[in-house]
């Protein structure tokens, strides 16, 4: 599993340093600087994926944020 990670991650960050690079030199660098962030979230996500780590639920804050707001227009 440590040499899928390290290959994941070593093959990533190639992609990235080549892509990066010639968004660059088109003086892209809004473009650029977006397109490696991005990059490195789905590395991140892509790491929890190959380990089959859990990761905590993205629907619980919005559901706590707007239940109490649907319960009102319900009348409840």
């Amino acid at each position: 599993m440590i040499t899928q990670l390290i290959g994941y991650i070593l093959m990533l960050a190639i992609w990235s340093i080549l892509s990066i690079r010639s968004l660059l030199m088109k003086q892209k660098n809004k473009e650029a600087a977006l397109y490696g962030g991005l990059l490195a979230l789905a590395a991140i996500i892509g790491c929890f994926c190959i380990t089959k780590t859990e990761l905590p639920s993205f629907v619980i804050p919005f559901q706590l944020l707007f239940e109490p707001i649907g319960m009102k227009l319900l009348g409840r």
